[in-house]
This record gives C-alpha cells, structure tokens and sequence, in this order.
C-alpha cells in the first residue's frame, strides 16, 4: 500500500550525478547545460519538479555529484539556492566509476527519503500532480519508488534501467529490473528517477548497477509512477 502524504515540511535529499563526461552527448559543454528552449537548461526542467516542491514547503538538500571538469555545472547550480540547500561533492577513484561510483559518492550525504534524478532527463508534468511528491507519497509505504516513462524501442530499453511494470492488485509495480539488458524484450519501461527511504538508501547504488550477478535487484516491487513526455538528450527517446 501507498504510504500516508508528506507533509509540506517533509526533508528530502535529492542525488544529481553531473561528474560524466558525456561521451554520447558529444558537445564541448555539459550535456546538463544544454539548452532546450532559449535560456531554458536541460537541468532546470530536471529540477523543477523538486523546486516545486520546495516552494511547496519541503525542505529539499540538492547532492550534485561532479568532477573538478564539472565548474561551470557547479556555478549554474547556484542559481538553485534561494529555495534549495546545495551541497556539492566530489566523485573520486575510492567511489569507483561512472553512474554507480557517483550515486556511491553521494550516499554518505543522504540523511532522508532521497531522490536520483539524471540531469540529462525531464518529463512533463504540472503542479496539480507533480510525479516526485507521487513517488515520495509511496513511502515508507513501499520502500522503493520509480519514475517510469513506458518504452517498447529494443534500441531505446537495451540503453537504459529497464523495467517490466505490471499492475499488481490495486497498484503499479516493478517485476523485473535490469541495466542495459543484453535481450530488452522482456521490458516495457524504463526508470527515469529513483526515491527511497533514508534506511534504504545505502542500497542505491545496487538500483542502478547492480554489483553481485544473481543478486536480488532492488527495484523489484517498487512502486511504479508513470510519466508522460519522457526527454532524454543524449538519446533520440521521446515519448
């Protein structure tokens, strides 16, 4: 069962990994900053869920995961700050490489229900049913949430966090999770953010790769919430 609503001062701990070097991006700048409407940055529609909800009231701690090439990524986050807490760390060799050694890099940071958000993503949504707060309201009732955006490319699901969603009793779920899975055909999603609970949340890093073949995949039962107008500017993916 969904958990009770947040309240409007609930904290929440948002994870943005920025230290990549964008090698399918292919730009000489950040692919988080690259524009998608005049002055409009991929990264402001990646966070304008989660200002939302900090004008909402929630106390929202911004964890941006970058590399010392990252300067101009760290100097545009200031502009978040006003309603955000920006908290910038550095992902190093003891984190280990790409998606999970930056998620690894941030965990020791997250002090509450937590969100990774990618910073090339976004989707479209409005005010009146902001996916985020849908997928935080799922805990602690379920200790794992997605943002899913429904994919049926082979292409497009042998690329990303794959998901295989289906309608369990009364709520949407995860029955089966992998990364870039070598044969997609199983899968009809794929995860576009990630939130659990703060006792959960040392177990992030194993959503996005998992380490141990055979292991149990984390995602496995979360809770599912759809999203409409899936962007991704590093793949041609649009939903």
């Amino acid at each position: 069962m969904p958990g009770q609503a947040r309240s409007s001062s609930s904290e929440v701990c948002v994870v943005l990994p920025c230290a990549g070097t964008g090698t399918r991006f292919s730009a000489p700048y950040p692919k988080e900053l690259h524009c998608v409407a005049p002055g409009i940055t991929v990264l402001d529609l990646s966070l304008a869920p989660f200002l939302d909800l900090a004008a909402a009231g929630s106390r929202v701690r911004l964890i941006a995961v970058v590399t010392a090439a990252k300067l101009a990524t760290v100097r545009y986050l200031a502009r978040f700050s006003d309603l955000l807490t920006v908290v910038i760390t550095y992902q190093a060799a003891q984190h280990g490489p790409d998606l999970r050694g930056a998620v690894t890099a941030a965990v020791p940071l997250c002090t509450a229900d937590t969100v990774l958000v990618l910073p090339d993503q976004y989707c479209s949504w409005d005010a009146a049913r902001n996916p985020v707060r849908a997928a935080l309201d799922c805990l602690p009732g379920s200790r794992w949430a997605v943002l899913a955006a429904p994919a049926h490319d082979p292409a497009d699901l042998a690329a990303e966090g794959a998901l295989r969603i289906e309608r369990v009793r009364d709520t949407e779920r995860v029955v089966a999770a992998a990364d870039k899975p070598a044969d997609p055909s199983p899968y009809n999603a794929a995860w576009m953010c990630i939130a659990t609970t703060a006792k959960e949340v040392a177990r992030l890093p194993d959503a996005v790769c998992p380490d141990a073949a055979g292991s149990a995949h984390p995602l496995v039962g979360a809770a599912a919430v759809r999203v409409a107008g899936y962007r991704n500017v590093t793949t041609p993916w649009d939903t």
